[in-house]
């Protein structure tokens, strides 16, 4: 699911995952409904660097939209929603 929605191949979900875990920002468990699959859970630590990092993200944005109208952003992001479906539909074609 990671792998899809980020468009990447499924070694450099691994290795993010790795990094995130050796930094202690994530935890992965086995899925008990799935054994293909893991659960990966943030850590506190990994909360708080979110939080802090969320606002310079958001100022990130807001000046990537600037050239975008209120209406163009509301458009755009509506047509990658509509892709993100269509690919989450299609995983082969990822």
């Amino acid at each position: 699911m990671i792998q899809q929605r980020l468009l990447v191949t499924g070694g450099a979900v691994t290795q993010m995952l790795d990094a995130l875990e050796q930094h202690e920002l994530i935890r992965r468990s086995a899925n008990p409904h799935d054994r293909r699959s893991i659960l990966i859970e943030i850590t506190p630590a990994g909360r708080r660097l979110r939080q802090e990092f969320e606002p310079y993200l958001s100022q990130l944005d807001a000046r990537w939209m600037a050239p975008l109208s209120s209406q163009e952003q509301i458009q755009l992001a509506t047509l990658l929603a509509r892709v993100a479906a269509h690919l989450e539909a299609h995983p082969e074609e990822v």
